[in-house]
């Protein structure tokens, strides 16, 4: 299966149809024991997976299909359990720092 910009082919050149495409991908899926997932959340969780593990923004979006940076982060790229939790810690001495410059 090879994709374009709008469409998806067979290995014979044929053109996919969306359903026809949900039910392969779907059987695949329970073939190699992947959770079933709707592909367009597959398709979030990559571009999610791709923008928190350090490959280039301009990479995702062209992965994505997208010419606008800017639409891809906002609309599919989604920090990750692990980036929140490390954001939410407080750094050492934060509020030591913030009293002494009161």
């Amino acid at each position: 299966m090879r994709a374009t910009r709008s469409h998806t082919f067979s290995s014979r050149g044929r053109q996919w149809r969306t359903d026809k495409l949900r039910r392969e991908a779907h059987k695949l899926m329970a073939a190699t024991g992947v959770r079933k997932v709707r592909l367009y959340d597959a398709r979030d969780a990559c571009l999610s997976w791709m923008a928190n593990n350090g490959v280039p923004d301009t990479v995702v979006s062209a992965w994505a299909g997208h010419s606008d940076l800017g639409f891809t982060k906002r609309a599919y790229v989604h920090p990750d359990p692990q980036s929140l939790r490390a954001g939410s810690e407080k750094p050492p001495n934060c509020s030591t720092e913030l009293d002494q410059q009161r």
